[in-house]
């Protein structure tokens, strides 16, 4: 198994603690994700998020992460 390998293992790795559970996220969480980066106060907050947010626009950010990862972005 290469470096890559192993870090790619890594990134995909749930952490989880008794307070706090992270994981990749899935294409399920882009109306959530829409839902937040939506909201005016973050996007003001936020320097290079686009405003308004849709969903597609989070649809296409979820499925662009692990070809970025692959590419060591």
């Amino acid at each position: 198994m290469t470096k890559k390998d192993l870090e790619m293992n890594l990134f995909h790795q749930e952490i989880k603690t008794n307070r706090l559970k992270l994981n990749k996220f899935s294409l399920e969480d882009a109306s959530i994700v829409c839902k937040i980066l939506s909201d005016g106060e973050i996007a003001n907050t936020t320097k290079n998020m686009p405003y308004p947010y849709d969903e597609s626009m989070a649809t296409e950010w979820i499925a662009q992460h692990k070809a970025r990862l692959n590419q060591g972005e």
